[in-house]
């Protein structure tokens, strides 16, 4: 598949070049008028589960059956990630996460969000149902990461509009740093730049047309409304976005192997650049959030 391509080509650095092939994006986005409401709460399932349990609303019933096999295995001892319980203390919310090894995918697997794991079910289903991608990447030691979890994708309303509108993807970034890398280039390119969560909007083939770190509740709804109602009525001026930037992606992966020799002018250059992004005062480089 085309998304594949582009995870097994991206192995480098962001260099600098390429910022102004996704600039124009938002301008668009804000733009746009009438953004799709979400809906209140989320749709019952009287096929998901015992006791009210809400399984994995895109899945079939066989599916849903092995996904609550999968938390019977888990044991008594296991002490599910969640502020949405049943009366007898077991997680409301199932999906897809309860079946993978990783622990930040596990911390996630009882959040409202409908989530997929990285991988070709994902994007095929995002197709059939022809919806955008959206793709959050973190890891299970970062702190801003779960502030997200708790704020948007714990809270039901937003999990909701998302289970609507489109396919999400969660990645554990010390699981798949291919992916990481992949995606991290696009967001330093788009915001100048990067972080975790890292989150990314992305086409049936993989190739994100906007991207950020972490945003707020309030500011996350209004973008999730925006992409969607970019989709529906621009999805022409996304799907060009998505290919300036994979061109962009692929022109700094073609030149970070290449060497060349560097000289003084070079360091002055590079010394110059650094230093205007210096903070004296706090120390490091840029604004908040700083990353090492």
């Amino acid at each position: 598949m085309r998304w594949r391509t582009m995870n097994d080509a991206i192995v480098g650095r962001y260099g600098g070049a390429g910022r102004l092939a996704a600039r124009s994006l938002l301008g668009m986005m804000l733009a746009i008028g009438s953004p799709v409401q979400a809906d209140e709460t989320l749709p019952s399932d009287g096929d998901a589960g015992q006791g009210g349990r809400i399984v994995a609303p895109s899945a079939k019933p066989a599916e849903r059956a092995v996904l609550l096999e999968r938390l019977r295995q888990l044991g008594p001892a296991y002490v599910p990630r969640t502020e949405h319980r049943l009366p007898d203390g077991s997680p409301r919310y199932l999906n897809r996460l309860v079946g993978e090894a990783s622990p930040y995918l596990l911390q996630h697997a009882h959040n409202p969000v409908d989530w997929f794991p990285w991988g070709a079910e994902a994007f095929e289903r995002a197709r059939q149902l022809d919806r955008p991608v959206f793709l959050s990447i973190g890891y299970a030691t970062c702190h801003w990461c779960h502030v997200m979890e708790r704020e948007s994708f714990e809270n039901e309303t937003i999990a909701a509009f998302m289970n609507e509108n489109f396919v999400s993807i969660k990645v554990d970034r010390e699981q798949l740093p291919d992916v990481d890398a992949l995606f991290m280039t696009a967001v330093q390119m788009i915001t100048g730049s990067g972080g975790w969560p890292m989150s990314s909007f992305v086409d049936h083939d993989g190739r994100p047309f906007y991207g950020g770190t972490y945003f707020p509740p309030a500011q996350f709804t209004d973008l999730l409304e925006r992409v969607s109602s970019a989709w529906a009525q621009q999805r022409s001026s996304l799907l060009d976005e998505a290919g300036r930037i994979s061109a962009a992606i692929a022109r700094i992966n073609g030149a970070a192997g290449q060497a060349r020799k560097v000289g003084s002018g070079e360091l002055t250059v590079a010394r110059a650049q650094l230093l205007s992004r210096l903070d004296e005062e706090a120390g490091g480089f840029g604004g908040a959030p700083k990353f090492p």
